[in-house]
């Protein structure tokens, strides 16, 4: 080695391992990520959003489709509600990635519409810009077959 690069690459080393610390340990941003879904900005590659018509509708109350929310969120590791319930029609939770500690959140909200519950979603990286590589879109779809297990609505 050259002299100087030892202490170069000890430099680098250091500092990835600050940075990973710094994202292990930061603790998720509730009142930035407990948003109504409508509210926020299209996530782009960094999450989904399904508002409107492209919400799943559900045949339950408000109430019984969050808790299958919450249930079937809870039922995967590193996941943890940050804010909101059952009851107050809204929760977030955030998701973890098992190496790095990357923080995803997910925002749902559930509201009557006619004889269905639409569930409003949101998942997207605490990192705005961000791409997660389909991880979001890819969770929801698969949370949304286990809700509708919970729900009795699976087909």
């Amino acid at each position: 080695m050259y002299p100087g690069m030892k202490s170069t690459f000890l430099i680098r080393i250091l500092l990835i391992g600050a940075l990973a610390l710094f994202i292990r340990f930061q603790p998720p941003n509730a009142v930035a990520a407990h948003v109504d879904p409508q509210d926020l900005p299209d996530p782009g590659q960094g999450g989904v959003r399904l508002v409107g018509s492209d919400a799943p509708a559900f045949e339950a109350t408000p109430e019984a489709v969050l808790t299958a929310f919450q249930e079937t969120a809870l039922a995967y590791p590193r996941t943890a509600v940050i804010a909101g319930s059952a009851e107050d029609g809204m929760i977030t939770v955030v998701v973890r990635t098992a190496t790095w500690a990357f923080q995803d959140y997910v925002t749902a909200q559930a509201s009557q519409d006619g004889d269905t519950t639409r569930l409003t979603l949101a998942a997207r990286t605490r990192y705005p810009g961000a791409s997660d590589w389909g991880v979001n879109r890819n969770r929801l779809e698969k949370w949304l077959l286990e809700i509708a297990e919970r729900l009795g609505e699976a087909g």
